[in-house]
């Protein structure tokens, strides 16, 4: 099976910035996006994402024009529907932003069981991108590390801890 994921907005909706308007937000303070997620969480207007899934057999499809596999492409969502799983939100800011967030390493190779990226291009150098910025130890980083890592700690890096 193949499966796309979709994060999509529950509450706060997909706003824009015109190139005009980003111009001049990010000639200010180049990171007001994050400020304004902080913010929100901070008063209590927490952002939620619903997690969708969209399932394909994994075969050849000749209704398809484009590759399945190819991560710019939009599958048809009439012939492949959201299919809702999970939801996502945002309650809580980082208390150590460089230990919960700059050093969270995520690697392909600790993926829930059934999981696989080898097919996806975008997905192949992955880990060794990811892993450069936090050098050599990066499994011993408390986040990256399951066994270090505090309970009822969502990271995407897992998803079988109980």
């Amino acid at each position: 099976m193949l499966v796309k994921y979709h994060w999509e907005p529950l509450k706060q909706g997909i706003k824009n910035l015109t190139q005009e308007e980003a111009q001049d937000v990010q000639g200010k303070n180049f990171n007001h996006a994050t400020q304004d997620l902080y913010e929100a969480i901070k008063e209590g207007n927490f952002p939620e994402w619903e997690l969708c899934v969209q399932i394909m057999s994994d075969d050849y499809h000749p209704e398809l024009d484009f590759d399945p596999l190819d991560d710019t492409k939009i599958w048809p969502t009439d012939q492949f529907p959201f299919l809702p799983v999970g939801k996502m939100v945002l309650n809580k800011n980082p208390e150590n932003y460089f230990a919960e967030v700059e050093q969270a390493a995520f690697g392909t190779g600790v993926l829930v069981d059934g999981l696989d990226f080898r097919m996806i291009k975008c997905c192949r150098a992955v880990p060794s991108l990811i892993r450069i910025p936090n050098a050599t130890g990066w499994v011993l980083i408390t986040y990256s590390c399951r066994s270090m890592r505090p309970k009822n700690t969502w990271l995407p890096i897992s998803g079988t801890d109980k």
